[in-house]
């Protein structure tokens, strides 16, 4: 029976199936972190107030411009 109980909190955390990222490559099989990046992810951490698809599009596109 213990095997059924859900916590009270388990219908509010999603899963992977939940979060609906789309238009994602890939990543490259091999890259570099630069300091860059790392500032640039402590400046704009991801709340879960704003749209995550346009966080994760911002972030790569800032990705891209640091790699060039």
């Amino acid at each position: 029976m213990e095997d059924q109980e859900k916590k009270l909190m388990e219908p509010c955390v999603p899963t992977s199936a939940d979060l609906k990222i789309a238009d994602l490559a890939p990543p490259p099989a091999a890259f570099e972190i630069v300091s860059s990046l790392i500032n640039m992810v402590r400046n704009q951490p991801f709340k879960g107030k704003e749209d995550p698809n346009h966080h994760l599009k911002t972030f790569l596109q800032h990705l891209q411009h640091i790699q060039r």
